[in-house]
């Protein structure tokens, strides 16, 4: 979806959402002169389960065994999909927080915000902070898993790791990361729907091929779907049988075909014509965004982001994340009714309070009275007190401050 509607008459649009996992991409390169900061040193200790080595070095030690105890049953569950077994112990690096997370050295990569977890391909680690909640860390643990066996799958029979990212072999993003997302969230999911209803009212359905443009194709929604599409047509046993055969060809247009018996061609069409029966029906029970709202904040190529929007509680203002500035993700207040900017909030390339204002969480919440607007904030290596913050402000031009919470 380009445009997301906020309210009859509100839409932001060139929203792009961050990868929950990566399996060798996604990652920002790290160059010369680029480091990593490295904010504390960690005191990692190992907690072994029957087919883990979880690294930790939280105090509360129940949290690291239910983290271990999705771990394992991620485990059962996709060697039972998979009909397999990883041919040495899985391990698995916790992190307290995703600013803990981001000091990883397990990774050479510098870690965006938008991503959740990685699994690296040399000795299959996996490396992800704990989430806001239980759900969100067992989704990532089940998607990082799947890329895990997946590695392991593929790396039979040769010796260079590094070409098993898919990079070197003929997979495109769609099949790994769209099969992680399907394995670890299942075949319906709210947010892949509505890009799929979306696609099928602006007749965008791809075929197979086309799906390989993971610009134009996000390869996680896009990858679910057709997974879903694939396993509710054969079964989800036909996932091992499809792994395995990856590890040994290397085409997935050659695996998909010897496999399940139909042509890439034929294979497109159907898909593209169960997607149509699916949701079809649905577009006159619902309307396209354009027909009760209008564009406020329009991304473009070279700005991205206009995101995370909170309208004040009597409707007329509202605070959005935006990189119009190109240096940075800022904080704006703008008139709710014509998008006209009333002024920057917050700009984080020029104060050094902001690391970070994760931008792709929230832009914060209005108090009752539409004067404050708390929001969260990074300056150092955790979101501790010391980096809670209000803005503050009244009257039409408000002067924000930031105060410790």
């Amino acid at each position: 979806m380009r445009f997301t509607a906020l309210t009859r008459w509100l839409i932001l649009a060139g929203l792009t959402v961050g990868a929950v996992g990566t399996l060798g991409t996604g990652l920002n390169a790290q160059y010369y002169g680029r480091n990593k900061v490295q904010y504390q040193k960690f005191d990692f200790k190992v907690m072994k389960t029957r087919h883990f080595d979880v690294y930790f070095y939280l105090q509360d030690e129940q949290t690291v065994k239910t983290a271990a105890l999705m771990a394992e049953r991620w485990y059962a569950r996709l060697a039972r999909m998979f009909n397999y077994e990883l041919r040495s112990r899985q391990p698995l690096v916790l992190y307290g927080s995703g600013p803990q997370f981001q000091q990883t050295t397990v990774i050479p990569d510098l870690m965006g915000e938008g991503t959740g977890g990685v699994t690296e391909s040399f000795k299959r680690r996996i490396v992800l902070p704990y989430g806001a909640s239980l759900f969100e860390t067992d989704h990532v643990i089940g998607h990082e898993l799947v890329h895990a066996f997946q590695y392991d799958i593929m790396s039979q029979g040769h010796s260079d790791a590094a070409r098993m990212s898919g990079q070197s072999l003929r997979i495109p993003l769609w099949f790994i990361e769209g099969m992680a997302e399907y394995l670890s969230i299942g075949p319906v999911d709210p947010n892949t729907a509505m890009w799929m209803r979306d696609a099928v009212r602006r007749k965008d359905v791809p075929t197979i091929r086309k799906m390989e443009n993971e610009y134009r194709y996000f390869p996680y929604r896009w990858g679910q779907a057709f997974w879903a599409y694939i396993t509710g047509r054969w079964g989800d046993e036909i996932i091992g049988k499809l792994m395995k055969s990856v590890g040994r060809t290397g085409d997935y247009e050659i695996i998909l075909e010897g496999v399940l018996g139909v042509k890439l061609k034929q294979l497109s069409a159907d898909w593209q014509k169960a997607m149509q029966d699916a949701y079809l029906p649905l577009l006159d029970k619902t309307q396209a965004t354009d027909k009760y709202a209008k564009v406020l904040f329009k991304g473009t190529e070279s700005s991205v982001y206009n995101i995370a929007p909170v309208i004040s509680p009597n409707g007329k203002e509202i605070v959005f994340l935006s990189s119009r500035d190109l240096f940075s993700v800022d904080m704006y207040l703008a008139d709710a009714e014509t998008g006209k900017i009333k002024r920057k909030l917050v700009s984080t390339a020029l104060d050094p309070h902001y690391e970070s204002i994760q931008f792709i969480r929230s832009a914060g919440s209005w108090d009752a009275k539409g004067d404050k607007l708390a929001g969260s904030a990074r300056d150092g290596p955790s979101f501790r007190s010391s980096t809670l913050r209000k803005i503050r402000w009244r009257g039409k031009s408000p002067s924000p401050s930031w105060v410790r919470s």
